[in-house]
């Protein structure tokens, strides 16, 4: 949200008074290409890059999200079921062995980019990020992105590693790449 904070300053109606807003210039542009492994329409308006933590994320779920999901007749098992690792009330609906891992999962381990652009012809997804913080899951080496649906929270992509995400132009005021 703060990127968005950031982004969109110059034409709210009130001032933003706080100190916890970053740097315009730390705000860059990234690119990422997708492997569609499931049904993809990107006309469709639910899908968002969806950065996951790996580690976090296969100590909640039990999978491997760096491998492709595999459809056995009836559903695509290695989807992480995020609906059910997100879900509020996860006392009801998780082992208990789990809800901690499911915690931290929630409090650290997404982020969801919900303002970004669609290139179909290229098939690439361009959106703005604080550099810190691309920086730091760079770094991890345990991050991946992949484009999720937010009506069902199904991964319909392969995901890519964020070592592999691309950084392009500092700055809000220029255009992203085409």
């Amino acid at each position: 949200m703060t990127t968005l904070a950031i982004i969109f300053q110059p034409v709210l109606t009130f001032p933003l008074f706080t100190t916890s807003l970053p740097e315009p210039s730390s705000i860059f542009f990234y690119t990422f290409i997708p492997t569609p492994v499931l049904e993809f329409y990107p006309d469709l308006p639910v899908y968002n890059p969806l950065f996951m933590h790996h580690k976090l994320l296969k100590d909640a779920t039990g999978l491997d999200v760096t491998k492709p999901p595999e459809y056995n007749g009836d559903n695509y098992y290695g989807d992480p079921n995020l609906r059910l690792m997100l879900h509020p009330e996860i006392e009801e609906r998780i082992p208990s062995s789990k809800r901690n891992a499911c915690r931290a999962l929630q409090g650290k381990g997404l982020t969801v980019i919900t303002t970004f652009a669609w290139d179909a012809e290229q098939g690439v997804a361009t959106f703005w990020m604080n550099r810190v913080r691309m920086d730091m899951m760079k770094a991890s080496g345990e991050w991946v992105v992949a484009m999720g649906r937010t009506d069902n929270w199904t991964c319909v992509t392969m995901p890519v590693p964020v070592k592999e995400v691309r950084g392009a132009k500092s700055g809000i005021n220029n255009k992203p790449p085409r």
